[in-house]
């Protein structure tokens, strides 16, 4: 990824976990905050975040833009997100 998502998410107080599994240790793991999903509001950590190729996946919704979760999940506009 461009940027330090750990130290967003950290920065901005967003409760995320990581993933244990070795075969997937490069995922970090958020409840989806996504209003479309249909586990909304979601409480088991559905939603990940790909550390290597930068791209974001909730087992329930399914695969989204980087761009369009981090404005629903840190209430941002477009703008904020891509400065």
């Amino acid at each position: 990824m461009e940027f330090d998502l750990v130290s967003l998410l950290n920065d901005q107080g967003v409760f995320f976990t990581y993933n244990t599994d070795s075969l997937q240790a490069d995922w970090i793991n958020i409840n989806c905050p996504l209003s479309s999903c249909p586990g909304y509001p979601d409480t088991k950590f559905h939603g990940g975040f790909n550390l290597s190729d930068g791209f974001y996946n909730c087992w329930k919704c399914g695969k989204h833009q980087l761009d369009y979760v981090l404005r629903s999940l840190l209430h941002l506009s477009y703008a904020e997100v891509h400065d």
